[in-house]
């Protein structure tokens, strides 16, 4: 488990900033509060999970992974407060001090796998909304996505376009330990995700750009470590920008034909090229799975 302190201390921002100040506020206007009308509001969260039940239950079990493991760090915390109120009693001052080591990294997993199930609910929605299709499962007789593709995918990413003027702009990023190498975002499909979350999940999480799937360009294959993976690619769409987890990979917006002479790979440049005899902006292939 790596520590990411950005992700702590915006815990701890969220904490005294938010959460604090909305508790006692709440208990100060208890009496008003009481006297408005909430039957219909509604938790964001809880309805994308209702809305991922009823159109992606694939999805909806990486957000519920997700919310499982918050829970379970949510428990250790409390169990954590009430071993040290006991151990005080008893003046175990030494099991205290262990306690005390163990409790901000029980609350910073707490709040990272909270932040995960939340984000992940979102980016489903987001993308099963901008595809427009009911996902569903292949009848009998029909090529499921593995048989289509030869082999199932490991890794989703995407071309990322955005409109600047009348100039139409790629998305790419440095490689993971090679800043002298750009390529497309993509990375590891989680277990019981589907390649489009994927992809939105990555290009959030590497570039901070919010991209929305508009079709479906083709698949890429690489080895590493001897292993064989297979990267499922999709033209996406900018659709706006979000705080990126990544901070050590710089990204660049670039035209098509300087995108092309920048990647490493003739896979990646292959499928670049592919975009010269399309219009993106006015694709209208659609994607089904």
């Amino acid at each position: 488990m790596s520590f990411e302190p950005e992700k702590f201390f915006v815990g701890l921002m969220d904490f005294f900033s938010i959460l604090l100040p909305g508790a006692l506020l709440t208990f100060l206007l208890m009496d008003l509060l009481d006297s408005i009308d909430a039957k219909n509001t509604v938790n964001t969260f809880q309805w994308s999970k209702a809305w991922l039940l009823a159109k992606s239950p694939k999805s909806l079990g990486v957000v519920q992974r997700f919310e499982a493991d918050s829970k379970f760090f949510r428990c250790f915390v409390i169990v954590l407060l009430i071993l040290m109120g006991v151990w005080s009693v008893q003046h175990r001052w030494h099991a205290i001090g262990m306690a005390i080591v163990f409790l901000p990294l029980a609350m910073w997993r707490y709040m990272e796998q909270r932040f995960k199930a939340t984000n992940q609910a979102y980016w489903c929605v987001i993308t099963q909304m901008a595809i427009g299709e009911q996902p569903r499962e292949a009848k009998a007789g029909e090529p499921d996505t593995e048989t289509k593709m030869g082999t199932y995918p490991t890794h989703a990413g995407g071309v990322v376009f955005r409109k600047r003027g009348r100039e139409t702009e790629y998305l790419l990023v440095e490689a993971r330990g090679k800043s002298s190498e750009w390529v497309l975002p993509k990375g590891h499909i989680e277990e019981g995700e589907q390649p489009c979350d994927t992809a939105v999940r990555e290009v959030h999480e590497e570039t901070g750009v919010l991209a929305k799937v508009r079709s479906e360009l083709g698949s890429v294959s690489f080895i590493t470590s001897g292993a064989a993976n297979t990267v499922q690619v999709f033209l996406m769409e900018y659709a706006g920008r979000g705080f990126r987890s990544d901070r050590d990979r710089e990204h660049n917006w670039l035209p098509l034909n300087k995108a092309i002479e920048k990647v490493e790979y003739p896979e990646t440049r292959k499928l670049l090229e592919e975009i010269r005899t399309m219009d993106p902006n006015n694709d209208k292939r659609g994607y089904t799975r």
